[in-house]
């Protein structure tokens, strides 16, 4: 009779086959044991039922097994799920108009700076002006296809300026430490273009700043941002002169921010025309492109701009004409590789050489380290006749700028020596470190 035990539940030789039944498969098994018994039941010897029923005790312990099994599973997915609550909380921030989508952002960068002046070594405690600390309030809404209209509020938090700390102000007492980045409105369409009003970017900001170096945090062409209030040295008395980093030094970029009405065209391949007047009636235009060229991306950008109508008391330039151009290698043996230019010039009113700036930079981007990409680079800024007639500003740096992906986490680091030459003066070089963290949310 023991053809009658099916061959698949054999006590001794397919225990392993039973604990993989699902579920499903022990309450087929059953049945079909259940209504095979009493057809054959007077058939049955008592070992033959000792057997069934050691059969059954097997496939009830599987069965529990894998009930257990099912529960230890269901447990830890609700820890799971407690857990991605706990780290990322529903959020609870909601647009007082339901038809404007609002979006909250900022950082927050600090740093400490290390500066040799020749005689002496100072260490500032600094938010980093090349990318301030700030916190922002975007609102848009889409009332077509193809069609925004938005708003923009961002302010910044600069408590002792990297730009303006100095020997003598180490806890910089500058006015705009806390101040309007962005007042505005936008109102965008595809094939129209967009209209800025307010409080923002005009159209030759960033012109001399294009950079795809991924170090620009550390530092980009504007050497000022990271000490500009440091005041060099006379090398022949020893005393601190009275000219600062940012008098003899300007990358030139435009009108920067300013209260104006602006537009851009649609890009054409790329390429978009800008331009702006601001409030006092000055004008500036702008050529922007951004795009693909074989392996490499490409940043560029183009514009002019006339101070002397800005009407911030006596005109010292007329015409402003600079321009930049990053490229970086993302594909291909050479993928991470990086190469930055700037230059610019102003027009002098009245006698004397126009002033002029030129800049490089030579970068690397890998992934070293699993938390995120690291990038390096080297770079070197040259003013020339920005205050006098014969000053040069030299600046060479080396930046570093590892990020932390999980943390939203820029760590950076910063190193640059500064020489300046004057007909008839002698100057000690200025030696600035900086090094800090600047976290995204």
């Amino acid at each position: 009779m023991s053809t009658l035990i099916p061959a698949t539940v054999r006590p001794d030789t397919d225990r392993h086959r039973i604990r993989s039944l699902s579920p499903l498969q022990m309450t087929a098994l059953a049945a079909a044991l259940v209504m095979v018994l009493p057809a054959s039941a007077n058939g049955l010897d008592s070992r033959d039922l000792d057997a069934l029923e050691r059969q059954l005790q097997t496939m009830e312990r599987s069965l529990q097994e894998q009930r257990r099994e099912i529960e230890a599973l269901r447990r830890e997915q609700a820890a799971q799920r407690e857990q991605q609550a706990t780290l990322a909380p529903e959020r609870a921030i909601r647009s007082g108009n339901d038809a404007v989508k609002l979006s909250i952002s900022g950082q927050i960068n600090r740093g400490v700076m290390i500066v040799d002046d020749g005689d002496s070594s100072r260490l500032f405690n600094i938010d980093n002006n090349a990318s301030s600390s700030r916190i922002r309030a975007i609102g848009e809404a889409r009332p077509a296809p193809g069609a925004m209209i938005g708003s923009a509020l961002e302010v910044e938090f600069r408590v002792n300026n990297s730009f303006t700390v100095s020997q003598f102000d180490r806890r910089s007492t500058d006015t705009s430490a806390f101040r309007n980045r962005r007042v505005e409105v936008f109102a965008d369409h595809e094939r129209l273009g967009r209209l800025w009003l307010g409080m923002g970017w005009t159209a030759t900001e960033f012109v001399a700043e294009q950079d795809l170096s991924g170090t620009a945090v550390a530092g980009y062409s504007d050497p000022r941002v990271m000490g500009g209030g440091m005041f060099f040295r006379d090398k022949n008395s020893g005393e601190l002169s009275d000219i600062r980093l940012l008098d003899v030094s300007d990358n030139m970029d435009g009108f920067g921010r300013d209260t104006r009405i602006r537009y851009d065209t649609p890009r054409f391949g790329g390429v978009q025309l800008r331009t702006s007047v601001v409030n006092d009636g000055a004008v500036d235009v702008a050529l922007n492109y951004s795009g693909r060229l074989g392996p490499a991306n490409v940043a560029a950008m183009a514009g002019w701009a006339n101070f002397s109508e800005l009407n911030l008391g006596p005109a010292t330039f007329d015409d402003l004409i600079a321009g930049s151009a990053s490229v970086l290698l993302d594909e291909g043996p050479l993928k991470g590789l990086n190469a930055t230019i700037a230059a610019g010039r102003m027009d002098r009113i009245g006698s004397g050489p126009d002033a002029e700036f030129r800049y490089v930079k030579l970068g690397y981007q890998g992934d070293f380290f699993r938390s995120g990409k690291t990038a390096l680079s080297i770079d070197f800024h040259q003013t020339d006749d920005l205050q006098q007639s014969s000053d040069r500003l030299r600046a060479y740096g080396l930046q570093a700028v590892h990020t932390i992906d999980n943390w939203g986490t820029d760590l950076y680091l910063n190193v640059r020596n500064h020489e300046f030459d004057r007909t008839g003066r002698n100057f000690d070089d200025l030696m600035i470190g900086m090094a800090g963290a600047r976290v995204r949310f």
